[in-house]
């Protein structure tokens, strides 16, 4: 009897089928992290970290931490005394490890409540961890809610997908 050497042509198909079946997988995943609704997702994420950086933020300099959000981005503020002495919110240009400014990329802005006010934040992170309740909603092209972002008052932030929580 011969001896057999090397692959039978089933076997090579079988691992060509697995291999495929593998890549497919992974395409299909990355195509809805790439994706418009993916990237946003994402960077609402990466703000919902940076929310929470502020928080231990205020606790650790034991001053209110101010964010302002509106239909563009979003921005830090910091309480400050002036020259009468008298503290004035002012936007916080220089921080050694956090991002202070940032933009939505999104395929609409978002409706932001409570409105933004002129000359300072509408959202106070106190150095309790108290939080000034907000809620900001991303939407299509077409209307249809994308994302949304709730706080009540204190952390986490709740982060709702096309009606999935996250």
């Amino acid at each position: 009897m011969k001896q057999q050497q090397g692959f039978t042509l089933l076997e090579v198909l079988l691992t060509i089928v697995i291999v495929a079946m593998m890549t497919a997988g992974v395409i299909i995943s990355q195509s809805e992290r790439l994706s418009p609704e993916g990237r946003l997702l994402q960077n609402v994420d990466a703000f919902r970290l940076r929310i929470e950086y502020a928080a231990d933020w205020a606790l650790l300099e034991k001053t209110p931490i101010g964010i302002r959000l509106d239909r563009d981005g979003w921005s830090f503020w910091q309480l400050k005394k002036n020259a009468a002495n008298k503290r004035k919110w002012t936007e916080v240009t220089r921080h050694e490890t956090l991002r202070l400014r940032g933009d939505w990329q999104s395929p609409r802005p978002p409706s932001v409540t409570p409105a933004p006010v002129a000359g300072g934040p509408q959202i106070v992170i106190t150095p309790d961890g108290e939080i000034t309740p907000f809620t900001l909603n991303f939407r299509d092209e077409s209307n249809a809610r994308l994302l949304g972002v709730q706080n009540t008052g204190n952390l986490p932030l709740l982060i709702t997908r096309s009606g999935k929580q996250r």
